[in-house]
């Protein structure tokens, strides 16, 4: 089986790091970089959001466990479970299609009321045209980073009606509404199982 072409991306990305940087560094980079400062600022999203003490989490594509690390400064939670199922920079990396396939298992582990909080670039908000511009940019120069993919609310909303989701809310990139008041730079959706 042929591997997609955002495998060979991330790989490439990461040889270059390595040559720029300190193997630290560049790992850190790959995955966002921001350790600390992004890690609070998801578990303040997945507070907001609904967890509590005592729930468990499900972080999807956890990369290098920022969000388990700022979650295990302040909370007491099981890190694996179905109360709440987040996806940070999981949904931005992956095809429609498969983005639609990890959505439909998860409603179907989550359990009644359960929550799916994930973050997704959209073009509706300025912020992300950079995000945009700068592939583009890395796409002339064949130094793609990984694949960046760009879903819009109204796709958002009718897999979340086929999947038997009710959307929660919507919160745009720069928006904080959680302790913390910083945003993520990315929009969030948060979808919940009746």
């Amino acid at each position: 089986m042929a591997e997609f072409h955002f495998v060979q991306d991330y790989e490439k990305l990461i040889a270059r790091l390595l040559g720029e940087m300190p193997a630290d560094e560049a790992m850190a980079a790959a995955v966002g970089g921001d350790f600390e400062r992004v890690g609070r600022i998801e578990a303040a999203v997945v507070r907001h959001f609904g967890l509590r003490d005592g729930m468990t989490l499900v972080d999807l594509g956890c990369g290098s466990g920022r969000l388990a690390w700022a979650l295990g400064q302040s909370m007491r939670i099981d890190y694996l479970g179905i109360d709440m199922v987040s996806a940070f920079s999981v949904f931005t990396h992956l095809l429609h299609h498969e983005t639609y396939l990890y959505m439909e298992d998860i409603r179907r582990v989550l359990r009644p009321r359960g929550r799916l909080v994930f973050s997704f670039l959209e073009f509706a908000d300025a912020a992300h045209w950079q995000q945009f511009s700068g592939t583009v940019h890395a796409q002339r120069h064949d130094m793609l980073p990984h694949l960046n993919q760009f879903i819009e609310r109204p796709a958002i909303d009718l897999w979340a009606n086929k999947l038997g989701f009710e959307r929660e809310a919507f919160i745009d990139g720069s928006a904080a509404p959680w302790e913390g008041a910083e945003g993520l730079h990315q929009a969030i959706a948060v979808l919940r199982r009746p």
